[in-house]
């Protein structure tokens, strides 16, 4: 029951060719009885998250309370500390490319359990994805449906929530692999700060602050190495120094 879908086709701005798929977000359009009850187990869903700490508090989105405002707000910070210190900031940003039409099932239900979710809710999630069909709807043209083997829906009040869990063992293998740098890595005279990953939902920041931006680029070898799971889109560098 509520498993067939119509996944309408939108535009995103500013692609330079309409004729390529990936210029286009597929929203899954559902029966609102279906989306009453995702969303009823999106809340204990997402109390759950948050009551028992089950992703990192650098990863934002996905339940209340954590908003693109609270990450916004954290990289400010941060970069307005490091300057007070004397330091620049460099951030490299990353997009998880088709995040949400790439989930695996089984990897999910897998992490879930690894979290100690109760396992009625891992079952429901398991039936949840399982069976589903979608049609995709382009220019008022609905094509038949087919069956969706992998992904979760865009659209749904359950996905975000999702979404983070599936995503969180990234970030934490991400600050182990860190961490394990900086103890056996890093000399102790080092003037260093933390390399700081901070994401909302599919959209990654990565940033540090160090001395200048040669030593900044130089870090972020190390961190490409650390976080080669993402496709790269954007690098911006913020410091009080105008660079020719």
């Amino acid at each position: 029951m509520w498993r067939k879908t119509v996944a309408v086709a939108l535009r995103k701005p500013k692609k330079p060719d309409y004729s390529n798929p990936r210029a286009y977000c597929l929203i899954q359009l559902e029966e609102c009885l279906g989306k009453v009850l995702e969303l009823v187990i999106a809340r204990r869903l997402s109390h759950m998250i948050h009551k028992h700490n089950l992703v990192p508090a650098t990863q934002f989105g996905g339940r209340p309370g954590s908003s693109t405002v609270d990450a916004a707000l954290t990289f400010t910070h941060d970069i307005e500390a490091a300057r007070n210190h004397g330091l620049v900031t460099t951030s490299l940003t990353i997009d998880i490319k088709g995040f949400f039409d790439y989930v695996n099932h089984n990897k999910l239900t897998s992490i879930m359990c690894r979290k100690r979710v109760l396992l009625p809710m891992v079952k429901w999630v398991s039936s949840f994805l399982s069976n589903r069909e979608a049609a995709i709807c382009l220019d008022g043209h609905i094509s038949d449906s087919r069956p969706v083997e992998n992904g979760i829906p865009q659209g749904s009040p359950i996905s975000p929530a999702l979404s983070i869990l599936y995503a969180s063992p990234v970030y934490k293998e991400f600050q182990a692999r860190l961490a394990i740098r900086y103890v056996h890595q890093v000399p102790p005279t080092t003037k260093l700060t933390p390399t700081t990953l901070i994401g909302y939902i599919d959209d990654v920041n990565i940033y540090t602050s160090l001395t200048s931006l040669l030593q900044n680029v130089l870090e972020y070898k190390w961190t490409i190495y650390a976080y080669l799971l993402a496709y790269i889109s954007a690098r911006a560098h913020y410091s009080r120094v105008r660079v020719t």
